[in-house]
C-alpha cells in the first residue's frame, strides 16, 4: 500500500510523458508527410486528393475577401504564432507554413511553401 502510494505521482508523470511523446511523434509524421508530398501538388486537385497525399491540415480558414466567397485556405505545419497571427489577421502566414488554397469548386487554385523550405 504504502508502495503504491509512493509510486502514484512517477505513474501520472510518465503516463503524462507517454502522451505527450505519442502526440508529438503524430505531429512530426503530419509534417513529415507534407514536406515529402508537396512537390507533388497540382493545381486542380480536389481536397481528398489534396488530404491524401499530404494529410490533415493543421488548420483551415474561409476566404473573407471580397470574391473568395466559398474559397477556402489550408494550412500544413502551423505552430501558436502562425495560427494567432492568420487568427487576427484572418491571412495566410505564407512565409512559415505550407499553403494550398481551393476554389469555390474545391479544387486547388493556388499552393506554396514556407520560405525555409524553399531555402534548401
Amino acid at each position: 500500500m504504502f508502495l503504491a502510494e509512493l509510486l502514484r505521482p512517477f505513474a501520472i508523470r510518465l503516463v503524462a510523458a507517454s502522451f505527450a511523446a505519442v502526440l508529438c511523434l503524430t505531429i512530426a509524421g503530419c509534417a513529415m508527410q507534407c514536406q515529402e508530398n508537396f512537390g507533388s501538388l497540382r493545381e486542380g486537385m480536389t481536397k481528398p486528393e489534396v488530404e491524401a497525399l499530404l494529410g490533415k491540415p493543421s488548420s483551415r480558414w474561409p476566404g473573407e475577401r471580397p470574391g473568395e466567397e466559398g474559397t477556402e485556405r489550408w494550412q500544413y505545419g502551423d505552430n501558436l504564432s502562425s495560427l494567432a497571427t492568420s487568427g487576427v489577421f484572418r491571412a495566410p502566414d505564407e512565409s512559415r507554413v505550407y499553403v494550398v488554397w481551393f476554389n469555390a469548386d474545391g479544387t486547388v487554385s493556388s499552393y506554396s511553401e514556407p520560405e525555409w523550405s524553399r531555402e534548401k
